[in-house]
């Protein structure tokens, strides 16, 4: 299931990079939103006391915006292009190891 989840997240980032569409804005944050809280029930220790924080401080700083609550969902945008570059350097890794890019470079 985490699979599963964290993939189509990140697969759905990048067409909506590719494709923007409103309805992909939203599906994306649901997604994000979903992962986050996989993710909580496996963190523990320092990765689960700093990560609470820093969500705290995000929702207490979305509600004293006065945003609207739909809007919530389209804030998740702004880390899943890095998370997708990590998604993809194993891929990255074995193009090169494959085409022997690293060997040509010695």
């Amino acid at each position: 299931m985490y699979l599963l989840v964290f993939t189509l997240l990140i697969s759905l980032y990048i067409v909506h990079q590719l494709f923007p569409a409103p309805i992909l804005s939203y599906f994306v944050g649901l997604l994000a939103a979903a992962s986050l809280t996989i993710s909580f029930k496996k963190a523990n220790g320092l990765y689960l006391k700093t990560g609470a924080v820093f969500l705290i401080i995000g929702l207490f700083l979305f509600f004293l915006s006065g945003q609207p609550l739909h809007t919530f969902f389209l804030h998740f945008h702004s880390m899943l292009g890095l998370l997708s570059l990590f998604f993809m350097l194993p891929f990255i890794h074995s193009l090169i190891h494959v085409g022997h890019f690293d060997t040509q470079l010695n």
